[in-house]
């Protein structure tokens, strides 16, 4: 760390000790592919930060995105905050990360989380981490002054994947002494104790699960986390990560857990804290996306500011468009098919 950058840091550091509260650390990460929807994500997310005052340490770890759609977030991440947000690029050392197994969709940039302890200041209790595919319709300080009950992590049981003896849950869990019911977790939105993660070694530990098991993995990194997790995470409320389309909830494999979700998901749905965009074919810049809150997600994109004006109104107008299209031809797709049909 430059003198420059720790003389900054003490700065900001005592501005913060004379106010009430301290900083709410965020950290998220991309590539490039997905730095248009994390603009949506961190807009989303100070936007409704605004009313609070609560200054912000905004770690972003970069898994290559480029110069112009950092320009891009800066200017999303200035024109959501009153200037209470410090921004911080993170370009880490990805060596450790090296052959981890990824699947189709997720690449070794899925991994970054697992570094936030070591580039976040050390006087870092606590740390937000979110996935760049989210809507944030709650603020966070809400989040972040939850009591972890002496846990090393919070999160949200997964709805598609509710124990780790679920289908793609974790193969080899008898082997590593874990009962069939044991909760799993979705890692779109977490809350990190930084200290206890680094004093046992998470990041370590979840790699060398990864590499031990990587010919009977599933989710990548959110399975080597509920490994080595295992028991040793709090379950928040469902609407700090609501993942599944309302269709969905029907098609859940019965569980005790389907039973308690199915009976508070219409309040989650009517107003969740977080929409999580998870899952191929729902991400809601798709024009094949059928997500409740897809118009929503879009009208966020177009306030942003990731686009200028005239670029927006190009790029937006022809989305809306080929929306309109697909739209129009699935009616009349469907229409024949009840013509032959009949």
């Amino acid at each position: 760390m430059g003198l420059r950058r720790f003389d900054e840091r003490l700065s900001r550091r005592y501005w913060y000790s004379t106010m009430q509260s301290g900083p709410l650390v965020i950290a998220c990460g991309s590539d490039d592919n997905y730095a248009r929807p994390l603009a949506v994500t961190l807009y989303s997310a100070l936007r409704n930060l605004k009313a609070s005052g609560r200054p912000v340490d905004l770690y972003v770890f970069d898994g290559g995105i480029s110069t112009e759609s950092k320009n891009r977030l800066h200017r999303v991440v200035e024109g959501a905050s009153d200037g209470s947000v410090h921004l911080e690029w993170v370009d880490p050392d990805t060596s450790a990360l090296g052959n981890l197994p990824t699947r189709e969709g997720v690449s070794t940039g899925a991994y970054l989380r697992l570094l936030i302890p070591e580039h976040v200041p050390a006087d870092t209790d606590r740390v937000i981490y979110l996935d760049s595919d989210l809507l944030v319709k709650a603020d966070l300080t809400r989040l972040w002054d939850k009591s972890m009950d002496g846990r090393m992590l919070m999160a949200v049981q997964a709805y598609n994947i509710p124990y780790v003896s679920s289908e793609r849950g974790i193969r080899k869990y008898e082997e590593l002494g874990l009962a069939p019911d044991t909760p799993y977790f979705n890692s779109g939105v977490l809350m990190l104790d930084v200290d206890r993660w680094q004093q046992e070694n998470v990041s370590e530990r979840v790699c060398r699960y990864m590499r031990t098991y990587r010919e009977h993995v599933n989710m990548c990194d959110q399975e080597g986390l509920n490994a080595v997790l295992a028991g040793n995470w709090k379950p928040l409320d469902p609407r700090w990560n609501v993942m599944a389309l309302p269709k969905y909830f029907e098609n859940l494999t019965s569980s005790a857990h389907k039973e308690s979700v199915c009976s508070t998901h219409d309040n989650g749905l009517i107003k969740p804290f977080i929409w999580h965009f998870a899952g191929p074919h729902s991400k809601p810049w798709m024009v094949e996306c059928r997500h409740p809150a897809q118009f929503e997600w879009m009208r966020c994109l177009r306030e942003s500011g990731w686009y200028r004006p005239v670029e927006g109104a190009q790029r937006l107008g022809h989305w809306y468009v080929r929306y309109a299209w697909r739209r129009i031809a699935g009616a009349v797709e469907s229409r024949m098919i009840g013509t032959n049909k009949t």
